[in-house]
Formats: structure tokens, C-alpha cells, sequence
């Protein structure tokens, strides 16, 4: 009787082939009658010798694939050699990647026999073969070598490799992306996971899936790259998709109340505050703004946009009447700072502070025009609000000491000596608007005021000397 021993590989094949199509039809068909023979009499050694022969010269792949599958059931069942069976599916392989049979099989079969090395390199080898030409058709190889090299191998960088093949394969890959997410994460490659967590986003199928994810990757930014910029944009896209989601508004707010990019947050915070309504944060934002910007005309303009948010918005007059008194101070020139400033004095009774803006604001500027403003508009508080003269006529003095001819400071003087019956000092008043008036009506009585205040203080003079021009 012959015998059919060994396992068939290729060189036997090659060899079998070589005995021309009758050799084998005379091989396999004696096989066939031996099958049963040892089949009835329960001979399962040479009943596997009789299925191993006839893998080796059966040519169709799917005949070839169920005789495999019979051999390792022979193996496997009936002569308890588990390891044989693995390896007769492990032949199975490469005739069809995607037979489930074979590759649960060879899966089961690792578990039995610590194979799981053979098993993971088995799926490798297919995988390489056809991953340039068609990939596709080996995907579901390189899941299951991943899972294996992660789960049973503990070979984290091998799984990361197959899984991130399966990805660059299928970016659909839902369970491949998860994959790659949990691992990255356990192994802190932070970079990784953050293209990763957008690549899961972009496949996720709820809102909350995707802003949840979106917002990790914020937070890998944030604080495991320290790269604010990209933090801020993650955040940025997050707000502007769903306004309402409280974890990104958050992370913004505490980056702003840190004074990280205060700028480029506030771009994000601020329209934000405006649709909510709330002008309190909003005010808050545009103030830490304020401080940001260099620019001294678009300081001004920022500050007179906070104080009308203050005033119309949030109804809080003091806190506009704060923001037009700095406003002041970074430009004296500017009038509508001033009269706002005024305005608004007048409503929240804010003229004591407002003094003393218009002090500091005459201290320092360097500009004579605008100290002499500045000097009219705190002589004329003094006067008219705070009515003290004292400091009124000092202020007054003080504005002639930059222009000696002002026409508004000598009329203020004027008339507050005139109603004090300070002689002396309207006739000095009183000749500095001589020396400043071209006007002949008015220089007719100022000369005739001026002789009157003489005549007071000195007794009946004679007025020939003076001369009008």
C-alpha cells in the first residue's frame, strides 16, 4: 500500500505537477479509495496522510482550502494535535485571506497553543504581500495582527503600526481609530493623538461624539503641547459650531483670566457675550483688550466703545464715566472723551474725580494746547460745580501762565474778581484783555472799567493818558 506522509509545501507541489495530469489523477483517485478505507477501520494518522496528498495535487484553491479545513479537523478532532491543526489552517491562508473559517481557526488555535507570535506573523506575511498593489483586500489582516500584537503580545508599537496602516487604508475605520486613540494615550505620544482625535471626529455620528472629541483635542493642545494657538483655534471652532457647549467657553475663559492671547480669545469670547447678552463678562473681555493694544487711536476708540456698552448695555453710568475719564487721559485733544466725560460727571455726580482727571491729565501732557484746555475746562469745575473758587482762580492763573493772553481764563478772572471786589487783581486782569482786544467797543469799556476799579483804589485820577488804538 502506498503511503502519503509529510506535509505538502510548494516544492512538492512543483514536483507533483511535474508527473504529468494522469500521474495525479491516479494519485488523488487512489486517495479517494484509501479515504474510505481508513475512514471505516478509524485509521487517522494515514487517513491525514491520504487528505495531506491530496492537497498537495488537488489544483483548484477553494478544493484545496476545504481539504485544509478537513485535514486540521482530522488533526485537531480525532488525533488531538492541535498544533498540526494550526498549521494546516495557517496553510489555508494564503488560498483565501478572507475565509472566516480559517482565520477564526487560526485565532482559536494561537489561544490553545501560545501560537500567537506564528499567528500575528502569519497575517504579516499576507498583509506585506499585497499592501502596495491592493490593500484593501488585507486590511482586515492587519486589524486582526494589531489586536493580537496589543492584546495577547502586549507589543503596543507593533499594534500602533497595523492599526495606523488599517487608518491610512480606511480613514472610516471607527474601531482602527479608536484603537490608535486609546493607545497613543497610554503611551503619551501627544502629537499622535491629537491628529487621531480629529480623524475620530470627522467619523463621529453624534454632536456630542464629535464636539466631545473635538474639545480633547483642544485640551491635548492646551496642556500636554502647550500650543496655544492651536488650543485657541480647537476652541474657536468648537464655540462657533455650538455656542452653548460649556466645557470649550470655559477653557477660554480661564486661558483669558490667565492672560494667554487675551487678543485672539476675545475675538471668540466677545460675540459670544454680545448674543448672550451678557455685558458684564463682555466689558470684562474689552477691558483686558484695552490693555493689549498699542496703538494710542485705537485705545481711544476701544475705550469709547467700552463706556457705551456700560452705559446703554448694562445700565452702569459709573463704569462708562471710568472708561471716558481714561479715554481722557490717553488723548486730552479728543472732545468728545471731554464732553462725554463732563456728561456723564453730571449724572453720577462725579465732578470731584473728574477734577482731578483733568489734573493728572494737565500733568502729563506736554502739549501747551491741551494743557491750557485741559486747565479752562478744571478752572470752570472748580467754579461752577464745586464752587471753589480758590482753586478756580488758581486754575484760571495757571492757564494764563501757559497762554498769558487767553481770552477764556482773563473773562473767568474778571469775573470772579469783579464779584470778590479783588481790585488789584481785575486791574491786572483788566489790562491783559486790553493788550489782547482788537475790538473798539469792547476796549471802550474795558478802559472805562479799568478807571472805574482805579478810581476805587486810588482816589478821583485823571483818564487823558489813556489812549485807545
Amino acid at each position: 500500500m502506498q503511503s502519503f506522509s509529510g506535509h505538502g509545501d510548494d516544492s512538492a507541489q512543483k514536483a507533483g505537477e511535474g508527473d504529468g495530469s494522469s500521474t495525479k489523477q491516479r494519485i488523488l483517485a487512489a486517495a479517494e479509495a484509501l479515504e474510505q478505507v481508513y475512514l471505516q477501520v478509524g485509521e487517522y494518522r494515514k487517513l491525514a496522510e491520504v487528505r495531506e496528498a491530496q492537497v498537495r495535487f488537488t489544483e483548484d484553491p477553494s478544493e484545496r482550502v476545504e481539504m485544509l479545513h478537513q485535514l486540521a479537523e482530522i488533526y485537531e478532532l480525532q488525533l488531538e494535535d492541535p498544533p498540526s491543526a494550526f498549521s494546516a489552517f495557517v496553510r489555508a491562508l494564503p488560498l483565501d485571506r478572507g475565509n472566516e473559517l480559517t482565520l477564526a481557526s487560526v485565532e482559536r488555535l494561537a489561544e490553545q497553543t501560545g501560537k500567537w507570535h506564528e499567528a500575528a506573523s502569519r497575517f504579516d506575511a499576507e498583509v506585506q504581500k499585497m499592501k502596495d498593489e491592493f490593500p484593501d483586500e488585507v486590511v482586515h489582516l492587519a486589524k486582526r495582527s494589531a489586536i493580537i500584537n496589543e492584546v495577547q503580545l502586549d507589543d503596543v508599537d507593533a499594534a500602533i503600526a497595523r492599526y495606523q496602516f488599517v487608518v491610512d487604508v480606511d480613514s472610516s475605520d471607527v474601531a482602527a481609530i479608536e484603537a490608535l486613540d486609546r493607545l497613543y494615550e497610554q503611551t503619551e505620544r501627544w502629537d499622535e493623538l491629537a491628529a487621531t482625535l480629529r480623524k475620530e471626529a470627522a467619523v463621529a455620528t453624534t454632536p456630542d461624539d464629535i464636539l466631545n472629541l473635538q474639545f480633547r483635542t483642544g485640551q491635548i493642545f492646551q496642556n500636554q503641547l502647550g500650543n496655544m494657538d492651536s488650543a485657541i483655534e480647537q476652541y474657536r471652532e468648537i464655540v462657533a459650531a455650538a455656542p452653548e457647549y460649556a466645557p470649550a467657553v470655559t477653557a477660554l475663559e480661564d486661558l483669558f483670566s490667565q492672560g494667554v492671547q487675551p487678543m485672539a480669545i476675545g475675538e471668540v469670547l466677545e460675540p459670544l457675550y454680545r448674543m448672550q447678552g451678557n455685558w458684564d463678562q463682555l466689558l470684562n473681555v474689552q477691558e483686558v483688550q484695552v490693555q493689549q493694544q498699542r496703538d494710542p487711536i485705537e485705545r481711544v476708540v476701544m475705550m469709547h466703545r467700552l463706556a457705551e456698552i456700560a452705559e446703554d448695555k448694562a445700565d452702569d453710568q459709573g463704569r462708562a464715566f471710568e472708561w471716558m475719564q481714561k479715554a481722557l487721559l490717553e488723548d486730552p485733544s479728543h472732545d468728545h472723551s471731554i464732553g462725554e466725560a463732563e456728561r456723564l460727571s453730571a449724572i453720577v455726580d462725579g465732578w470731584t474725580q473728574l477734577a482731578t482727571t483733568y489734573a493728572n491729565g494737565i500733568q502729563h501732557t506736554g502739549d501747551p494746547l491741551n494743557k491750557a484746555e485741559l486747565g479752562r475746562r478744571l478752572a470752570k469745575v472748580y467754579e461752577e460745580q464745586l464752587h471753589d473758587m480758590e482753586r478756580a482762580e488758581e486754575t484760571y492763573r495757571f492757564v494764563l501762565g501757559v497762554d498769558d493772553h487767553d481770552a477764556n481764563a482773563l473773562a473767568a478772572l474778571d469775573r470772579i474778581y469783579t464779584e470778590h471786589g479783588a481790585s488789584r487783581a481785575l486791574a491786572q486782569v483788566l489790562r491783559k484783555r486790553i493788550e489782547g482786544s482788537n475790538n473798539s467797543s469792547e476796549l471802550i469799556d474795558l478802559h472805562f472799567r479799568l478807571g472805574t476799579v482805579l478810581d476805587h483804589r486810588l482816589g478821583p485820577v485823571s483818564y487823558t493818558h489813556l489812549t485807545l488804538p
